[in-house]
């Protein structure tokens, strides 16, 4: 019996679990479920911390975090959140019922049910967590011409030449042109300009620029292309890097390419860039010397600058010199004769005016003139004669023979290269230019003396990047001749890779060598250098053979870069007098202990190379004063004993190596060196870069009292993720090598028990750091109180994060006077990951103003992340010292309620006149607590008063007139932005943010309103650029009437997921008396991009009209209730009863209205009504009495007729009407998807014939996906219509209401058409078809330019065009026909295709090609058809599926539902009477 039992319910059970399947699992497995949920729990932990230290490891290296791992991170925070509660509550609740009797069933499936989603919905966060080990992104590049430091002179006749200039980029015919003109004119600052006019008049989406030169390396140049249009290039070939350039450029919409210093013709598509393309998007700019060069490379237009006028250059040099040289009419005439001799060249005024700048003497005039006349330059190609007089002059006109030194020392380096201004340190070091220097930092002060003074006189430039400088082409020939005389022996061929080593007669007279040694340069035997004094060669190929430095005894500097060295050269040895030595970047270095017999090598630098070990032979360089082990990320060890014999050691870098024997301890190895042995010479110690494990390997006795050293050092571990990141940027960034520390920076890491106890050691580094880091310190509430002693005098960046035990920032307690004026020069403080930091600054000291007082004065950047204990940032009273901050960035504070706090409102008076005058940035991240800025009173009184939640009040609004960008997400309750009810004041005119450009807001799932409450005459947020909007579900609306007005500037809008929203902009309630006839002008707004606003319905409401005279871009996806782009008008209007007797017009003119917005059939009349007829047809009518119903031309003039009544009528909804035509004429692209209620997209009936000329005509690519409805894209305009003759792209996937595409009178305006992409469209059976109502046409219809063609999932179309005429496609090349079961032919007459090899008949272009069947492609579709029916069996082809074999006709002319259409809209009408009516209708 048991066993039947058994068998029973096992088939029972089985019975469910094929039933109940899924549910069942829930129940029967919910403890597994449980324990998997707690396990991927733990994982996911674990990752989150894993990708939270690669975060922070590449916030404190100053990396940009991808943002997707920002909103990863917030993802993962919230389900942790969730999990949490559901492990601690729901699984720890009793699951039994009945008092235990008995499991509680429906309990126990809930909690299967919600652990096995909770896993799956861990399983997506783990997978997508894989992807971010790495996170961090480069920053991104600087704006192209953003570091021209305003060089560039906007003189009267180089305005012109710009504008003209910009004319030919907005001519879509030019995708070439040049700017020529000879050296020194110009033309690179001219070029820079023009990138930012590009820019600000928003000419392309991106400008890139690249500087090619006289020896150009397409590598090179394909990087800097690359590096503002995205990531780095990954491919290392050539090839490679091209195909991944140009698929970045076709991606990147609008691109201009500025190729500067173009010497010979380019091969472009080596690079990347086809030019002449028809499908780029792309525009290319040169710069050249040479015209002839710009015409070998199809340049279509050349502009020559010209020199300047005589009154501009005499101004310029004014400008340069100073007003010294108009003291005396005698001397203005010489300087007059000066600036004549420049030739009218800005680089020539510019370096002699310079370099004569405030002389009055008239003597030094006349040498000045005197020598201009007299330089003779050599034969340097381009070069205008006066442009090298003039630097040449500018050259030896230096006060100093050490300032000429370091300028030809610049010319060693190939062109447009970062100079490093610590080589130019360590060179002049070496060869002894410097006089009265007895240590390198004295020598490194005068260096960045001299650099300063030659950037003023114009001979260098500044460089991006801070320890570097450039030196401009131009004064680079001239540098370079002159270094080549005799005198100074420089041989410079260092821009490109030599095949083979300069031939000369000999090599004795030079002094100076630089050369790129290429893959098989061949060094040349015997090579005698008697005067050698300097040789620097870079190549990543080449190998110095072992005698190579036997005829170079006398070298004193010698530069070695990125070559592959495993043992150095023997001969190295034979360089007795060599006192700089510099092999860094250097492969596979492994052996270095022959440097060990340089004695007098004073300067020693490894950066960047491969070394594993400093060998204990490097002990015995007595001289040497600088060891540079810096990037030496291979290095294990520094053998002992090494240190404590360099005796005259200044300067050591070794920051990365961390394999220091430990004082006291066992570590780091028993043959390691330790950090003692540099004790006995500390004091005379100028600067010091290292890292230790542990504060506890400090020894005991060193104690850093050399008030002048330089330093950065680091009591901490590194982590592999630290080592890796610098690793990378070591190997592929190639970045700024540091050389020494700008700042003096200390971080300290461990137990603060630890620290203190060393205190004594590190006080003189505490005292005198710049910058200081805390991290993960453990043991102390208040760790800069236990270590200050003199309010961090010198510190100006403070960074602490994950000190758990932190309490306090700083606690200034009422005896303490040395905290009231801490941080005097503080400017940037980042606090991160303090979960018990209660207050920031901690004070009770006294009730006089705070900002007096002088702590926190010089603050101008603030970030906190992860303080989830903290309330607010900072009082009301401390905050008024802030008037130097300008970047307020806090995120992740879980419980911060307002940002300033009054604290309980004892200083009213403060919170008045409260004001942050350079604030420009604010973003607030993850702040659901957040309810305002600061708050009047307190929070908690606040929100029981139920009071609006506001960011910002009319007086807090006050208190940021500068703030240009404002960014605020994932604030659960804020309910408004801007509240500027007033509150017993006026809002201050000048201080309503003029200054905010950006907009952004993010999830904030209480906001109502951004604007509310905006007082009459308000003036305000005029200088708005862009508004960004993403998942604000409460948002009914973007801005009011009367904002709208102010937004002039505004030039973007972005609008994603706000799923309330029904209109941008609504007319408040409260300003009712303003006039319906109101305009809302967007002067400047170019892009508007709608997305998954559920309830969108239209722009506006009908009381307000809106113009957009310069809208470039709109983008509309996923608002299934749109109606119109515009004015919506119709939606709420009833049904009117006129007058006749006042207007009979009116209502004939409204008739006609309604009968031209429904579609005909063909041969539809117009019906006249009589009255009989009216009487037999209106049985049943609403309509009594004398109340009657009328078509077009039959409203009678009966006087006893009063009444008329117009039947309401179904209206096409339309996204552009015609009234929007005017307004939107500069549109370029329109994208529009999962519109669910639009059926036509261009309206344009009402039209006259003078306005419709050219509508639309800049529109360049039309997109529209999934509107369902759509039956019409272009519908009833005048046949005179002309436009559209720019539209390039036209893609049409998912309306499946299409039945056509265009009609033959659309056709003949697409002369510029390219691509057609058509798809998914279910009732498609042509593309091409006679609109009703036109009249039949014999022309031939020409696509001039149309490509490619792709016609894919269209299951009843059966060919393009059905009607007699004849098509001619000379452009065509491409064609794909995919599961077009119904097609039967392509046209029905001859069709010319000269380019077209075939049909491609699979889901990609590179799929199969179906070759032509002859040159017909009816007779290639015919073919494809009978090979469809051979493969019909086949389920997986995806050719054409061969049309039916029916032989039934097709009636092209109409169908049933247009026959259904016109039905309903009779009886509608109440038609009895036919009339003919001409038809307009365009399709």
């Amino acid at each position: 019996m048991e066993t039947l039992l058994s068998s029973f319910f096992g088939k029972i059970g089985e019975f469910l679990a094929t039933l109940c399947g899924e549910h069942v699992g829930y129940l029967i497995s919910y403890e597994k479920n449980i324990t998997k949920v707690n396990e991927h729990y733990q994982t996911l932990l674990l990752k989150k911390e894993a990708v939270q230290q690669s975060v922070e490891g590449a916030d404190w290296n100053q990396e940009v975090i991808a943002r997707e791992v920002q909103t990863w991170q917030t993802n993962v925070d919230i389900r942790i959140e969730e999990l949490r509660k559901f492990l601690e509550e729901d699984v720890k609740a009793n699951t039994m019922c009945l008092n235990g009797w008995c499991p509680d069933l429906k309990f126990r499936y809930s909690l299967g049910k919600k652990s096995q989603k909770n896993t799956e919905a861990i399983d997506e966060l783990l997978q997508e967590g894989e992807r971010y080990d790495r996170v961090f992104i480069r920053a991104p590049p600087l704006e192209v011409g953003s570091t021209s430091n305003g060089r560039f002179k906007n003189f009267e006749s180089r305005k012109k030449q710009i504008n003209q200039v910009l004319e030919a980029l907005r001519d879509d015919k030019m995708d070439m042109i040049a700017i020529c003109g000879m050296g020194g004119i110009g033309k690179t600052e001219m070029a820079k300009e023009i990138a930012k006019r590009v820019k600000s008049d928003n000419l392309f989406d991106k400008v890139t620029i690249a500087v090619v030169s006289q020896n150009p390396n397409l590598k090179e140049i394909q990087g800097e292309i690359a590096e503002h249009l995205g990531p780095k290039l990954n491919d290392e070939t050539l090839p490679g890097r091209a195909i991944e350039l140009h698929s970045r450029l076709v991606n990147r919409g609008k691109v201009l390419i500025i190729l500067d210093d173009v010497w010979e013709p380019l091969n472009l598509e080596a690079i990347g860039i086809l030019h002449g393309d028809k499908d780029n998007s792309w525009k290319i700019l040169l710069t050249s010397r040479n015209q002839l060069t710009c015409n070998q490379m199809n340049t279509q237009k050349i502009f020559p600058i010209e020199l300047l006028s005589k009154e501009e250059a005499w101004n310029f040099f004014r400008e340069m010199a100073g007003d010294s040289c108009i003291g005396s009419p005698s001397l203005r005439l010489k300087a007059k004769m000066v600036e004549e001799e420049c030739g009218r060249l800005p680089i020539a005024i510019a370096t002699v005016g310079s370099a004569m700048r405030n002389i009055s003497n008239e003597d030094e005039w006349d040498g000045a003139l005197e020598q201009l006349k007299k330089s003779i330059p050599l034969n340097i190609t381009g070069l205008n004669a006066r442009v090298y007089a003039s630097i040449e002059f500018s050259y030896s006109h230096l006060k100093s023979e050490e300032a000429k030194s370091c300028f030809l020392l610049c010319c060693l380096f190939p062109e447009d290269y970062n100079i490093p201004i610590e080589d130019l340190v360590r060179y002049g070091v070496g060869r002894r230019l410097f006089v009265d220097i007895d240590t390198i930092a004295e020598a490194r002060r005068r260096v960045h003396a001299i650099v300063h003074n030659l950037k003023r006189s114009n001979l260098l430039l500044d460089s991006w990047q801070k320890a570097f400088i450039k030196m401009h082409d131009v004064v680079r020939d001239v540098a370079i001749s002159i270094a080549s005389r005799d005198e100074n022996g420089f041989m410079v061929r260092c821009d490109v890779g030599l095949k083979e080593w300069p031939h000369k007669d000999t090599y004795e007279g030079f002094a100076a060598i630089s050369l790129m040694l290429g893959k098989k340069t061949k060094h040349p035997e015997g090579l005698k250098c008697p005067r050698l004094q300097l040789l620097q060669l870079s190549s990543s190929i080449f190998r110095l053979p072992p005698n190579m430095f036997d005829g170079m005894k006398e070298i004193r500097v010698l530069s070695l870069e990125r070559m592959s060295l495993k043992p150095l050269p023997p001969s190295i040895q034979v360089l007795k007098n060599l006192r700089m030595l510099k092999l860094e970047n250097m492969y596979h270095l492994k052996n270095v202990s022959v440097i060990g017999a340089l004695e007098k090598l004073e300067m020693l630098s490894f950066c960047g190379s491969e070394i594993e070990e400093v060998p204990k032979e490097i002990g015995n360089l007595s001289q040497l004063k600088l060891l540079d082990l810096s990037r030496c990320f291979y290095l294990e060890r520094i053998a002992a004993g090494v240190l404590s014999c360099l005796s005259r050691l200044e300067e050591l870098y070794a920051y990365e190596f961390e394999n220091w024997k430990s004082t006291g301890e066992n570590g780091g190895g028993t043959d390691n060196a330790s950090l003692a042995e540099i004790i006995l010479y500390s004091h005379q110690m100028m600067a010091l870069e290292i890292s230790l494990p542990s504060i506890k390997f400090l020894p005991q006795d060193l104690h850093f009292r050399n008030q002048k050293m330089k330093f950065r050092i680091k009591f901490a571990p590194w982590n592999g993720e630290e080592k890796w990141r610098n690793l990378r940027v070591h190997t592929k960034e190639k970045l700024e090598m540091r050389y020494f520390s700008e700042e003096d920076e200390l971080r300290l890491d461990g137990d603060a028990r630890d620290i203190v106890e060393k205190r004594a050691n590190i006080a003189p580094l505490l005292d005198k750091s710049q910058v200081l880091i805390l991290k993960n310190i453990k043991n102390s509430k208040n760790i800069l109180h236990d270590l200050d002693r003199k309010g961090f005098p010198y510190l100006k960046d403070l960074r602490v994060a994950r000190c758990e035990d932190l309490e306090y920032l700083l606690d200034v307690r009422p005896d303490d006077t040395l905290h009231v004026v801490a941080f005097p020069l503080l400017e940037s403080l980042k606090l991160s990951r303090l979960a018990n930091l209660k207050e920031i600054y901690y004070s009770k000291v006294s009730e006089r103003p705070f900002s007096s007082r002088g702590a926190l004065n010089n603050l101008r950047y603030l970030r906190l992340r992860h303080c989830k204990s903290l309330k607010h940032v900072f009082s009301v009273p401390i905050a008024s010292s802030l008037v130097q901050l300008q970047d307020l960035d806090i995120s992740y504070c879980r419980n911060i309620e307002q940002i300033f706090s009054l604290e309980g409102g004892e200083h009213k008076k403060a919170f008045f006149e409260m004001n942050l005058p350079k604030l420009k940035k604010m973003s607030l991240w993850e702040l659901p607590m957040l309810i305002g800025f600061c708050k009047a009173m307190d929070p908690i009184d606040e929100i029981k008063g139920s009071s609006i939640t506001e960011l910002f009040s009319s007086n807090t609004i006050s208190w940021i007139p500068n703030l240009e960008e404002l960014e605020v997400v994932h604030s659960d309750r804020l309910q408004v932005l801007f509240n500027l009810e007033l509150e017993g004041q006026k809002v201050k005119e000048k201080c309503t943010l003029s200054q905010l450009t950006t907009l952004s807001l993010h999830s904030l799932s209480a906001l109502t309103h951004v604007w509310k409450n905006i007082p009459r005459g308000f003036q305000g947020f005029h200088n708005l650029v862009e508004i960004a909007i993403n998942s604000c579900d409460n948002l009914t609306y973007l801005f009011s009437t009367s904002v709208a007005k102010l937004l002039v500037q505004l030039q973007s809008v972005y609008i994603l997921h706000t799923n309330l929203m029904e209109n941008i902009i609504q007319r408040e309630q409260e300003a009712g008396d303003e006039r319906e006839t109101d305009v809302i002008v967007f002067p400047k707004l170019s892009t508007f991009e709608l997305r998954g606003a559920l309830n969108f319905a239209s722009f506006n409401t009908e009381a307000c009209p809106i113009k957009l005279p310069s809208i470039i871009s709109i983008s509309l996806g996923n608002c299934p209730k749109l109606k119109t782009f515009g004015l919506e008008t119709q939606s709420r209007r009833k049904p009117k009863k006129m007058d006749t007797k006042l207007d009979s017009r009116v209502v004939r003119d409204s008739l006609d209205f309604l009968e031209s917005c429904v579609p005909h059939r063909k041969n539809y009349k117009r019906e006249v009504v009589s009255d009989q007829s009216i009487s037999k047809r209106s049985k049943g009518s609403s309509s009594v009495g004398r109340t009657k119903h009328y078509k077009h031309g039959q409203i009678p003039n009966d006087p006893a007729i009063t009444e008329v009544t117009l039947t309401k009528q179904e209206q096409s909804v339309a996204l552009i009407q015609s009234n929007l035509v005017e307004t939107l004429q500069n549109l370029e692209r329109l994208d529009v998807n999962a519109c669910d209620l639009l059926e036509v997209i261009f309206q344009l009936e009402g039209l006259h014939v003078e306005e419709s000329q050219l509508v639309f005509d800049n529109l360049t690519e039309l997109s529209l996906f999934s509107l369902s409805k759509l039956v019409h894209i272009w519908k009833k305009g005048p046949q005179e219509i002309r436009g559209f003759g720019n539209l390039k792209i036209l893609r049409v996937e998912g309306c499946d209401s299409l039945k056509y595409l265009f009609s033959p009178s659309v056709a003949k305006l697409l002369v510029k058409l390219e691509e057609m992409e058509i798809s998914n469209c279910q009732e498609m059976d042509k593309i091409l078809a006679k609109g009703l109502g036109e009249e039949e046409e014999r022309e031939v219809i020409v696509f001039p330019r149309v490509i490619s063609l792709s016609l894919e999932d269209l299951p009843k179309l059966e060919c393009f065009c059905n009607e007699a005429n004849a098509f001619d496609w000379p452009s065509l090349e491409k064609i794909r026909i995919v599961r077009c079961k119904s097609l039967k032919m392509f046209v029905p007459t001859e069709m010319k295709t000269p380019k077209l090899q075939g049909v491609h008949t699979n889901d990609h272009w590179n799929s199969t090609l179906q070759p032509m069947v002859g040159v017909d492609l009816n007779a290639t579709i015919q073919h494809m058809i009978i090979k469809g029916k051979a493969d019909s069996d086949d389920e997986d082809s995806n050719e054409i599926i061969y049309a039916s074999s029916s032989s039934e006709d097709v009636d092209f002319e109409g169908d049933e539902t247009d026959r259904d259409r016109i039905q309903v809209i009779d009886n509608a009408l109440q038609e009895s009477d036919n009339v003919e009516s001409p038809n307009k209708d365009l399709d």
